[in-house]
């Protein structure tokens, strides 16, 4: 029964992100899905677990991560993938993309057990493997 709940979660979180990757509108997040953000102070070499809420270099706005490993239309791929919190998801032109360096706060860690540090585990490893 586990392992049938751990795969179905993980398939779960893959659409999600894979839901992301489809974005068609280029956005780097900030005050709006368009506008792009500056490098952060803020650095870390872990990736935050889904629904783990954040602001951003250069905004206010708070943004809950919704997926990893996110690709635009232009083949770049960012950290994370978010939508604004509370409004939540609206529609795809609302997605907002955002690498770790442009975090400038937790404001929320989102819920983490041994599934999602070994995700977390594996999404850093492909990251660093792409470069």
């Amino acid at each position: 029964m586990k392992k049938k709940i751990t795969a179905l979660l993980a398939a779960g979180i893959l659409l999600f992100a894979a839901g992301c990757s489809m974005q068609t509108a280029s956005s780097n997040a900030a005050a709006s899905p368009s506008s792009s953000v500056s490098s952060s102070s803020y650095q870390t070499t872990d990736y935050l677990p889904l629904g783990s809420i954040v602001t951003l270099v250069d905004s206010s706005n708070k943004i809950m991560i919704s997926g990893y490993a996110s690709k635009d239309s232009d083949g770049s791929v960012w950290d994370y993938c978010g939508i604004l919190y509370p409004d939540g998801y609206t529609d795809a032109s609302k997605l907002y993309r955002f690498n770790r360096s442009q975090v400038s706060s937790i404001v929320s860690d989102g819920y983490t057990n041994d599934d999602m540090k070994a995700w977390l585990s594996q999404i850093k490893n492909r990251m660093q493997a792409r470069g």
